[in-house]
């Protein structure tokens, strides 16, 4: 349905600069996410092949590398990159669908888990994630899991006290909130339909 490139605007809308310039039509770029520094964008791309794969770019659009190189039947999306800057996390489809991670530069590749919808602790030494409909925690430093709760889409609050998610199933998601330890959830918009709540950084 037409190219998808990826591009900035100031806060008020002016100034809109494309950061990626895809000829084909076929091209898809999506789902941004920038470096806590501000220096790097990292992306998925369906340009090289005819399906999703992770690209990084310089925050002026400079120097993009596609960093993985997945098959056909097994894209990969949903990048994030951790707090310190150093690692990305990202979700290979398949089945099962499994979350991946990386540093920042491509290099040492692994499978983590299965699962999705990842997002990283404050400190970068763990990661929630999805899975059947449960949320858990895998913890990077002695690659160990625990279960917080049941949703999806979870993400740390910046100070790594409160978890926000997604609860209600198809049509029926609302905004919930929990403890990190996924104590005393409750939902705090109580309308159909909501999905993919982000914190403020502060």
């Amino acid at each position: 349905s037409g190219v998808q490139d990826i591009c900035v605007v100031n806060e008020d809308g002016s100034n809109m600069k494309a950061l990626t310039a895809n000829q084909n039509p076929h091209s898809h770029d999506s789902q941004p996410h920038w470096s806590p520094n501000g220096e790097h964008i990292v992306f998925a791309s369906k340009r090289a092949t005819d399906h999703w794969q992770i690209f990084i770019m310089t925050a002026s659009g400079d120097n993009q590398q596609r960093l993985t190189e997945s098959h056909f039947n097994h894209p990969d999306f949903s990048p994030r990159i951790s707090p310190d800057g150093k690692k990305i996390v990202f979700v290979r489809a398949g089945l099962p669908k499994a979350i991946h991670l990386m540093d920042i530069d491509g290099s040492n590749q692994i499978s983590l888990c299965e699962g999705g919808s990842p997002s990283w602790a404050p400190d970068s030494n763990g990661i929630l994630f999805v899975r059947k409909g449960k949320i858990y925690f895998h913890n990077l430093l002695d690659d160990s899991e625990k279960e917080i709760g049941e949703g999806d889409y979870p993400s740390y609050a910046y100070n790594g006290q409160k978890i926000l998610f997604c609860k209600g199933g198809l049509d029926k998601e609302q905004i919930w909130l929990m403890e990190s330890s996924g104590l005393n959830a409750s939902p705090i918009v109580e309308r159909d339909g909501s999905i993919t709540p982000v914190w403020s950084s502060r």
